[in-house]
Parts: structure tokens; C-alpha cells; sequence
């Protein structure tokens, strides 16, 4: 009795063990490390900081330089990853970088200032009104930026669309003012080319912040989609 007791024990212990042991394998286990850096103007007087600078990774805003020109991104994952930099008046730098565990890894970027301007075209649409809109239309769920901007979808935010009067529907890089839409929800300004990420406000919406790599090839379109608050 006593021998087939301590058999029990045994099988029973090592069943929880195993348990444990599917659990913990089962169960991810994340690395992250932290990239940092400053971002100067390159060739001869590369010791100019550039703020605001901005670092992506594909669309995501992973940081915007301090007013020293430094940056910080922590709980990056581990592995290697394509960055972006960019600023307003010079080419954006593309840089592979190795994220290694509970490391912090230096990355510094130098940008050539860059002359070539581009213009990005663009209007405001209401969300909840276009997410209607497609109930009613299905194929305007695959409209690209151009065809929305052309076309008439029910959504864009001016007086006579909405019948009410609208606040200044404005864009912005940061903090600074880009230009104010038309009467018809609609803008449209020069800037050096480059990828950004614009904000779209109106009183009583929520902001819209979204990103886009201005081409020299193509005309460029970003539609804002907001919310009310």
C-alpha cells in the first residue's frame, strides 16, 4: 500500500510539472530593447540638431527629436528593423537597425536638405457619415485617396454637404499650420518631399493624425476621417 501511495505522489507531481512546463512553453516570451540617437544635418555642418525630426517604422510614428535633436523609442522588439527618418526641408534616411534584447542600441541619422517640392491634395470626411455611405455603395470601401478626393461620397465636410456650418477644418506638421480647407472641405498646399504625419482638426471632432510619403512621381492625396467628440 505504502509503495503504490508514493506511486500516486510521484505521477501526480509530475503531471502538475508537465502542466507548468506546456504553460510556460505555450506562452510568448517578448524581448524588447530601446534605440536612441540624434538626428543632424549632414555634409559640412553636420553639427546642426534638426527639430522636429520625425522616426517611423513603415506608418507608425515611433518619435519625434526634442529640441537638442535627440530621440528615445523604447520596448522595441528584438530583431531588425527598417527606419525612417525624415524632417521638413530635408530627404528622408532609411536605415536598417539591430533591436537587441535589453539593449540600447545608437542609431544616429544625418539628412540632406533637399529643395524639390511637391503638392499633396486632400479633404475632410466625416466617419460615421462615409462608413454609412459604403453601406449604400459597397464599391467605395476600395476607393484609393484620389478617387475619394474626386468623388462624391455623401461624407465631406462642408456647409452644404451637412447642412450646418463648420468650423475651420485646418492641417498640421507638428505644430505648425499647414493650411485651412476651402468652403468645399477641400486643400491643397506645396511641401518638400518627404514622409510626414499630418493632423487634421475641427472643433468638435476628434483629431485624425495619418502618414504619408510624398512622391515626386505620382499627384499625392491624403483624406482626413474624423469623428465627432
Amino acid at each position: 500500500m505504502r509503495y503504490i501511495y508514493f506511486l500516486s505522489v510521484i505521477i501526480a507531481t509530475s503531471f502538475v510539472l508537465i502542466l507548468t512546463a506546456c504553460k510556460n512553453s505555450s506562452e510568448p516570451s517578448e524581448t524588447t530593447g530601446s534605440i536612441q540617437g540624434t538626428v543632424r544635418s549632414a555634409g559640412p555642418e553636420n553639427n546642426t540638431t534638426i527639430f522636429p525630426a520625425y522616426i517611423f517604422m513603415e506608418d507608425s510614428l515611433l518619435a519625434i527629436t526634442d529640441s537638442q535633436g535627440n530621440y528615445h523609442i523604447a520596448g522595441m522588439i528584438s530583431g531588425t528593423w527598417s527606419l525612417t527618418c525624415s524632417a521638413l526641408g530635408y530627404r528622408d534616411s532609411v536605415k536598417a537597425v539591430t533591436v537587441r534584447t535589453d539593449k540600447i542600441t545608437a542609431v544616429d541619422f544625418y539628412l540632406s536638405s533637399d529643395t524639390i517640392k511637391v503638392k499633396l491634395y486632400g479633404e475632410f470626411q466625416d466617419l460615421l457619415i462615409f462608413n454609412n455611405a459604403t453601406q449604400a455603395k459597397p464599391e467605395m470601401e476600395d476607393w484609393d485617396p484620389e478617387q475619394i478626393y474626386m468623388g462624391v461620397t455623401g461624407a465631406t465636410m462642408h456647409p452644404m454637404g451637412m447642412q450646418r456650418d463648420l468650423p475651420e477644418r485646418r492641417v498640421y506638421l507638428g505644430d505648425s499650420l499647414m493650411t485651412i480647407c476651402d468652403a468645399w472641405g477641400q486643400y491643397w498646399f506645396e511641401i518638400q518631399r518627404g514622409t510626414y504625419p499630418f493632423r487634421g482638426t475641427c472643433d468638435g471632432y476628434k483629431d485624425d493624425t495619418r502618414t504619408i510619403k510624398l512622391s515626386t512621381v505620382n499627384k499625392n492625396y491624403l483624406n482626413f476621417f474624423l469623428v465627432q467628440e
